[in-house]
């Protein structure tokens, strides 16, 4: 529930000391402009005193925000809450500033609730959720809540998929590298659903062939559970192609890699080894020469005392 007022509220009408009174849910607040305050301070003003007081309104600020502080702005309020069960009450010494009628209070119309079908079942909308019926079949119980804040074009927001029980691959290394599908029931009771049929068959299952228009009906529901069957088919494949191909081709290049890898560290290992062999016997030799020829001058010596 929203309400705007048809007149914007000036720095006349603030100095004038205007009275604007805001009820909901057994709470009040009756609010009086003080003279000399700019418009912005007024409904800043406004604003907190709504909120002290506990009522479940907000006052819609324009955006971008106003950058003057005495530029006339419209008041509007919204309920915080979404729903035909919620409504409020405004009035205004001014005409038309928040009530049509001076020092008459007005009340809000109720907001809307949402409506729509769940696996093709009735469901009840009640403010921005959706609830499947009891008795519905698969969508008993299940709720979903519609997050906007206003009606869409047409009225039709679109549609919601959503899965339980998904199974999950381990597709890496690590602990969160893992995917998930999730298929659709293929039993024939959960097939051929929300299909338009005047023998009301409501699935594959319930489908009769006693007469002519039956076997039409027949067909439009197998039909449709036929391209709930492919379409399943289909999201198995791409999974299998996009998920799980794909990431085997990826780990198979990443143990590509790896063994290139370990052979770039064995190679570079081995140099090093043939470097530390080489230099240790080039100073073996060197040590063997050195004592060959160090003996060799001790017998020079000998051969000249003797």
């Amino acid at each position: 529930a929203n309400h705007t007022g048809s007149v914007a509220l000036t720095q006349g009408i603030i100095d004038a000391g205007e009275q604007i009174t805001v009820s909901e849910g057994g709470r009040t607040v009756n609010f009086l402009t003080q003279k000399g305050k700019s418009v912005e301070q007024t409904l800043n003003d406004l604003s907190t005193a709504i909120s002290d007081a506990g009522l479940s309104i907000d006052l819609i600020r324009p955006y971008p925000p106003v950058t003057g502080g005495g530029v006339p702005q419209a008041i509007s309020f919204r309920h915080k809450e979404f729903g035909s069960d919620l409504t409020f009450q405004v009035a205004s010494n001014t005409a038309g500033l928040v009530s049509d009628v001076a020092n008459t209070s007005v009340t809000v119309e109720n907001g809307t609730d949402v409506a729509g079908e769940i696996n093709g079942e009735i469901s009840t909308g009640k403010g921005q959720v959706l609830t499947g019926d009891d008795g519905s079949g698969t969508a008993e119980g299940i709720k979903v809540r519609y997050s906007g804040e206003s009606l869409p074009p047409g009225g039709n927001a679109g549609t919601v998929t959503f899965s339980q029980n998904s199974l999950t691959f381990q597709i890496g290394a690590n602990g969160d590298e893992h995917s998930e599908i999730s298929l659709r029931s293929m039993k024939t009771n959960d097939l051929g659903r929300g299909e338009n049929n005047s023998s009301n068959f409501k699935s594959l299952s319930e489908i009769l062939v006693l007469n002519a228009d039956q076997a039409q009906d027949a067909i439009r529901v197998i039909d449709q559970a036929i391209e709930e069957v492919n379409a399943t088919r289909g999201k198995m494949g791409a999974f299998q192609k996009n998920n799980l191909e794909s990431n085997l081709n990826y780990l198979r290049i990443a143990h590509e890699n790896a063994i290139s890898s370990e052979s770039v560290i064995r190679d570079a290992d081995m140099a090093e080894e043939m470097a530390t062999f080489t230099r240790n016997q080039i100073m073996m030799e060197a040590s063997t020469s050195m004592m060959a020829q160090a003996n060799q001058n001790s017998m020079t010596v000998l051969k000249l005392i003797g």
